[in-house]
């Protein structure tokens, strides 16, 4: 979100409401999917909220309304869209189905989506040294409540929206390498581990990737 045109949240919105995930639920996935289940999985009792429980703003988000998001790109300086790169996995065939869906979406307010299917070890690569375009598709599995947080929002290098600010080069080894100062050993320079969430016994990350 710090490479123009995404730095601007009206661009931002536009290109959230202008894709029907109603139509990618019930036509892509058959109505086996759900719209809203991240960060917070369905099935983590207390965490989760359902969209309809969601504030008004963020169920607009998740609506469908192409002409509302023309409307906001025109505000934003673009009115006749614009172009976007995005980088995915080219071994991924739902992921290249899906960006073809969204593409179509977007199409329709004036924003091209280049899509650049890569070799799994030059995207994987972009995205830890923060060389990936302003576009990335990536899954982001469910770890657990906090773990997820962190994963997404966090530090960590898998975070494509932070990555490219320098956060966190390190890998899971480096992160496991971290020790909480209450256990008396401090990190070296280079990590950014929260310790504030790393001092609690239930986040602990393993390489099976259950927290």
């Amino acid at each position: 979100m710090d490479t123009k045109p995404l730095d601007n949240v009206m661009v931002r919105k536009a290109l959230n409401i202008a894709i029907n995930r109603q139509e990618i639920v019930d036509k892509y996935y058959g109505g086996n999917a759900e719209m809203f289940n991240y960060p917070m999985h369905r099935d983590w009792v207390g965490y989760f909220r359902p969209l309809e429980e969601m504030p008004a703003g963020v169920r607009k988000l998740f609506s469908y309304d192409p002409a509302k998001a023309k409307a906001l790109l025109t505000e934003a300086g673009f009115p006749n869209g614009f172009s976007l790169d995005v980088q995915v996995n080219g071994a991924n065939s739902a992921h290249l189905d899906l960006l073809s869906i969204v593409a179509g979406h977007l199409d329709k307010i004036g924003v091209k989506l280049n899509i650049k299917p890569m070799e799994y070890a030059s995207y994987l690569a972009v995205l830890k040294n923060g060389k990936h375009s302003a576009g990335y598709m990536m899954n982001s599995g469910h770890i657990s409540p906090i773990g997820t947080l962190l994963r997404s929002f966090g530090d960590i290098y898998w975070n494509a929206s932070n990555s490219r600010r320098g956060w966190a080069k390190h890998s899971m080894r480096g992160m496991r390498a971290c020790k909480c100062p209450k256990r008396g050993r401090l990190p070296p320079k280079s990590c950014r581990w929260r310790h504030s969430f790393c001092c609690r016994p239930a986040i602990v990350f393993r390489r099976g990737g259950r927290g």
